[in-house]
């Protein structure tokens, strides 16, 4: 049975069909009378896919999985790898200002890890101090040691005052007589603290009194008050207990680093995600025992797997919202549910198979294909619209549903199937380029669009057979449709106008897009406030240092000695990491310096046992210290002098205000510690009197295990002073360390180098595209000028998104650049469309966005614009920036599609051009 016409047959049932015509002649005749013979194999493939999907898609995660294995810089970082841990992958960073509650959470925490050694195979947070126990005053200069040297001697007296009699009395009393001879700050800052230059005037420097009375005052007021050294150290300028113990800190201190090297997760959505995951657990959970720290996590390896993760879950949310909107839209627009509905089923069904296609010619999906399914709905609909667009114009034009869906295929089937040769296209010549990432989108992108073609001109057509069966529904032709077609008549009447603004509007366009900047920075495209962004720039702020280094492996000693000492000299270097930092220059000369002064140091013997605290003898000395600073002040006033006399009074204010029993509770505790710290740090400084050499081969192994291989190549690791995040920052650090070794290597090697194939691969894959869209245009419509008027919303759409794109303020960035094959795409089908419904009836010469095929451009570019729009709602910016220069870009094929191109074709027809 049939409900074919014989008064109504189209002409294009005639003979003398083509080869494409004849294929969708029986594609019809298949759908319309085995239309549940189709749904069922139909919906049977797309069983099979979601099944063959969920068994077998993986997802690389690896920023190394999207660049090709014979890239040069891709070998280096590969072999860099294999032979050194990756401690810039994952650093737990421990933030605050207490040295105990951090050096606390980084034991607890390391404790715990320890126990998971199946997902981390090395741990690096501290270094074994023992071996420099010895060694410290070789690591001072020269000139440091003699004036270390010559204090000592001169301020012998003060040190057998409290060398006899430790305890907080006898130091006090001690200062207040140093202050009177203006000595106080030469001995106390340089032979005790900093090795800077003493003050020579009478004021001094007070910075050890206000060390210590600060101390006092913070003991005094509480109980358990964090201890600060006020004696600081010997080899630094500031005390920084943490680096002293051997822990990995910044140089202010503030932050503790626990490097990780993951076992990665493979085919994880996340990268190494079970390690990321159970380190933030356990940092959860250890946080209540620690208020006084903040703790996060980040390094190359979390940002990136928090990208991917961020990005998954951005795209799951854009397909669903571009499907419902898509579908809202195309009912509204229809004024009707079945048939759009029946569409966008239709169009399910080829997501569905284009699954098993990805699963099945790439097996996995990575940060870039990640997003293919929220293109293929932008994109894959536009074929059911047209469809759909000229079925209902046929249908109420007086065919029956056979034949109004023959005509429809046959007509719309050529430029839909153009369409979706071109796009493929467009994606399709990604594959060529070195960047594996672009290459396996484009493979995904363009076998996806040819499937989604094929549900819609063999799977639609089915359903509407269905409910044109089962249903009946009636067709009435809109008064509305004349009124649109008059009005539209009007304004290409005045082609000429429209063509000369739109000339100019493109040529305003193109002048201020001169001023668009791509935007390189990688931590501008993650979703705001991620940890592991806001410690990463934490680190770059406290520590010199960040995530992306550079890595210098070298053959030999005295090569890794050669490119260390360049490297030091360079103005982009912030610091640099290697064995040689261990080992101090000029040892010879230094022992022997040391030797001298070894016999003053030697005969330091600190009592064992304190003296017996004094609050009363305390409180006596404060205040012939306070009267005698007050003497200073009015001599000639200084700001250290000032801060002294204010924590002494500070300091006698609390006394006052704390009754007697709790002040000598507290503070006769305090000088027991304090004078515990005391004896430590003169028994290091006596056991330095008497160094032996630092050797290479004698460092700890743990630090030697960092730098050496097992094959026996030395490492070198430099951190940038610059921000490596901004593209001519890294180039100008990159250009210093290639001029010492042009085989450096290291993750912002590899990050620079990547970004660059990567953006040289979407210039290629889209010039690429051009050329083969061009010339399968050129060779399917037989008419150069035709196939320039169908490229016509393509190359202007591209000139009309720079300038929205530098109007709306943005940036091209490393997401963003997918807009290349995606305008060459959806301008080319736009165009195609509208060129082939016009070849139709050329001798009419009317206007042809006024039919339904003028109509389906203007939804398909809606529908387009809501499934890329739809990335708009992403957390993740650059996948943000995705959705938003898509939109423009779609917005502009749109609007010359329909205002340039049919003027265009009026002045064609006007002159009796050919198209």
């Amino acid at each position: 049975m049939t409900d074919r016409h014989p008064g109504n047959t189209p002409s294009a049932t005639r003979s003398g069909q083509g080869v494409v015509d004849r294929m969708f002649d029986r594609l019809e005749v298949l759908a319309h009378h085995h239309p549940l013979a189709v749904l069922a194999v139909a919906l049977l493939l797309a069983g099979l896919s979601v099944w063959v999907t969920a068994q077998h898609l993986t997802f690389n995660t690896s920023r190394q999985d999207l660049i090709s294995p014979s890239q040069q810089f891709h070998q280096l970082f590969q072999d860099y790898r294999k032979s050194f841990e990756d401690f810039d992958g994952m650093i737990v960073v421990v933030e605050g200002d207490r040295p105990r509650p951090m050096r606390g959470f980084a034991e607890a925490l390391v404790t715990q890890l320890q126990t998971r050694q199946e997902l981390f195979s090395e741990i690096y947070y501290k270094v074994d101090t023992d071996y420099f126990r010895d060694k410290a005053l070789l690591y001072l200069d020269p000139g440091e040691i003699r004036e270390l040297g010559d204090k000592l001697e001169s301020h012998h007296d003060f040190l057998a005052r409290v060398n006899r009699s430790p305890g907080l009395n006898t130091l006090l009393e001690s200062i207040n007589r140093e202050i009177s001879a203006g000595m106080v700050g030469s001995l106390m800052t340089d032979f005790l603290g900093t090795a800077g230059e003493a003050e020579k005037d009478d004021t001094a420097d007070l910075n050890m009194l206000i060390a210590l009375v600060k101390q006092m005052a913070a003991h005094l007021n509480a109980a358990d008050a964090e201890y600060r050294s006020p004696w600081s150290a010997f080899l630094h300028e500031e005390e920084n207990a943490l680096q002293e113990d051997g822990y990995l800190v910044s140089g202010d201190g503030r932050l503790l680093f626990v490097l990780l090297n993951p076992v990665e997760t493979a085919g994880d959505f996340a990268g190494s995600k079970n390690s990321i995951e159970l380190i933030r657990r356990m940092i959860e959970k250890l946080k209540p025992q620690f208020p006084q720290v903040q703790v996060g996590l980040t390094g190359g390896e979390v940002i990136a797997s928090d990208e991917m993760h961020t990005t998954m879950t951005d795209a799951q949310k854009a397909s669903e919202l571009a499907l419902i909107g898509v579908s809202i839209l195309f009912v509204l627009c229809y004024r009707e549910v079945r048939k759009p509905l029946l569409a966008v089923f239709s169009l399910v069904l080829g997501l569905a198979w284009s699954m098993g296609y990805t699963t099945l010619s790439v097996g996995h999906l990575n940060i870039m294909s990640v997003v293919f399914t929220t293109i293929l709905i932008g994109l894959g609909i536009d074929f059911g619209i047209h469809i759909l667009g000229r079925y209902r114009e046929e249908r109420r034009n007086g065919l029956d549903a056979f034949n109004a869906m023959r005509e429809t295929l046959q007509k719309t089937g050529r430029g839909n199937l153009a369409g979706a040769i071109t796009t493929a296209i467009a994606f399709g010549a990604m594959a060529f380029t070195d960047f594996i990432g672009i290459a396996e989108l484009g493979v995904i992108a363009a076998g996806g669009i040819l499937l989604c073609f094929v549900a819609m001109v063999l799977v639609l057509p089915a359903c509407i057979t269905l409910e044109e069966r089962w249903l009946k529904p009636k067709y009435v032709k809109r008064s509305y449709v004349d009124l649109r077609e008059n009005l539209l008549e009007r304004f290409y009447a005045h082609h000429y106008v429209i063509i000369f603004a739109s000339l100019a509007v493109l040529l305003a366009s193109g002048w201020v897009s001169q001023s668009l900047r791509f935007d390189y920075n990688l931590l501008n495209m993650q979703a705001p406030g991620i940890e592991a962004v806001r410690y990463e720039m934490k680190i770059l702020e406290h520590a010199q240092r960040a995530s992306w280094n550079a890595a210098f492996i070298s053959n030999s000693r005295d090569a890794a000695r050669s490119k260390y000492e360049q490297l030091k000299t360079m103005t982009s270097v912030g610091k640099v990491e290697s064995l040689f930092e261990a080992v101090p220059q000029d040892q010879p000369e230094k022992i022997k310096l040391i030797a001298d002064y070894a016999p003053e140091i030697d005969d330091y013997r600190v009592a064992s046992t304190d003296e017996t605290f004094s609050l009363e003898a305390v409180a006596a000395t404060m205040k012939k210290i306070r009267f005698k600073l007050r003497r200073k002040e009015k001599n000639g006033p200084t700001d250290t002098v000032a801060e002294a006399s204010q924590w002494v009074a500070r300091f006698q204010q609390d006394l006052e205000k704390t009754d007697a029993s709790t002040a000598i509770e507290r503070l006769s505790a305090f000088s027991q510690t304090l004078f515990v710290d005391y004896r430590d740090r003169i028994a290091d400084l006596k056991a330095s009197a008497h160094p032996s050499p630092v050797e290479l081969d004698d460092l700890p192994r743990d630090l030697k295990k960092r730098f050496v291989s097992d094959d026996g190549r030395y490492l070198t690791l430099v951190y940038p002073s610059i921000n490596i995040w901004e593209r001519e920052e890294m180039e100008t650090f990159l250009g210093e360390m290639r001029r010492i070794d042009p085989h450096v290597t290291g993750n912002a090697v590899h990050m620079y180098e990547s970004s660059r194939l990567m953006i040289d691969g979407y210039i290629r894959g889209g010039i690429f595209a051009l050329l083969a869209i061009f010339t399968y245009l050129l060779v399917s419509l037989r008419n150069l000028n035709t196939t320039m008027l169908v490229l016509v919303p393509t190359l202007a759409g591209a000139v009309l998104t720079l300038g929205l794109m530098d109007l709306f303020g943005v940036n091209f960035n490393m997401a963003n650049l997918v807009i290349l094959p995606l305008i060459l795409g959806i301008g080319v089908v736009d165009g195609v469309h509208i060129v082939h419904r016009y070849r139709e009836t050329p001798e009419q010469g009317g206007n042809v966005i006024s039919k339904s095929t003028g109509m389906s451009v203007v939804l398909t570019s809606l529908t387009t614009i809501i499934g890329f729009g739809s990335l708009m709602v992403a957390e993740h910016q650059g996948v943000y920036s995705v959705g938003q220069v898509l939109s423009l870009g779609v917005g502009s094929c749109l609007i010359t599609s329909v205002t340039l191109l049919p003027a265009l074709m009026k002045l064609y027809h006007a002159h009796g051009w050919r198209i």
